[in-house]
């Protein structure tokens, strides 16, 4: 026979730790993911207002969210017809986040960056 006993508290506060620990895994994997969608020419840059100024990362509790915040971003992320420039950024084009995330060697490997920034 096994007895096991469990004290409440220590287990609150193992909880809050990977909590914690979780939520700051996801920041720097996104993080890490918005350094490179700036580095690896996706988007499209005319003056550098939609990839620098307003692209960023937006935490809300237990997720963070990249979002790009412009008045046009929406209209040039989905047509991939337009003819996008790519002096500035040679992979420019539709859809960067997903093209991105391909680029990074999709979901598997985020989360595998993930598991490696856990700290439990």
């Amino acid at each position: 026979m096994v007895s096991v006993t469990v004290d409440t508290p220590d287990l609150e506060s193992i909880k809050r730790k990977c909590t914690k620990s979780a939520k700051l895994a996801l920041f720097k994997v996104s993080s890490n993911y918005l350094t490179h969608l700036k580095q690896d020419g996706f988007m499209p840059f005319d003056y550098g207002t939609l990839q620098n100024q307003d692209t960023f990362l937006k935490q809300n509790g237990t997720s963070v969210d990249v979002i790009s915040q412009n008045v046009y971003a929406r209209r040039l992320y989905y047509h991939p017809e337009y003819h996008f420039q790519k002096v500035n950024n040679a992979n420019a084009g539709a859809y960067w986040f997903d093209k991105e995330l391909e680029y990074m060697g999709g979901e598997e490997e985020l989360y595998k960056l993930f598991e490696s920034y856990l700290e439990v």
